[in-house]
């Protein structure tokens, strides 16, 4: 579901009450620009399809850098 420290894939499991049984309930979302697939029991239940990435697609970020303020001059 990663690769080192950055998920690839956010899944949610939850067991709910449902006609006096306990089921579970999961929800996937991608995380990434990678085509993804997630099997339950070697069945496909949920896919992703790869995604372009770029500046004007959704999804998108950047890193930007700040340059360093001036420190404040603390002679009087």
């Amino acid at each position: 579901m990663c690769q080192g420290t950055d998920p690839e894939l956010i899944l949610s499991i939850e067991a709910r009450k449902q006609d006096g049984e306990l089921r579970w309930h999961y929800a996937a979302a991608s995380f990434t620009d990678y085509a993804l697939k997630l099997r339950l029991d070697d069945k496909e239940v949920w896919s992703a399809e790869r995604r372009s990435i770029g500046p004007l697609l959704p999804h998108w970020s950047d890193v930007g850098s700040q340059e360093r303020l001036p420190k404040n001059d603390q002679t009087q």
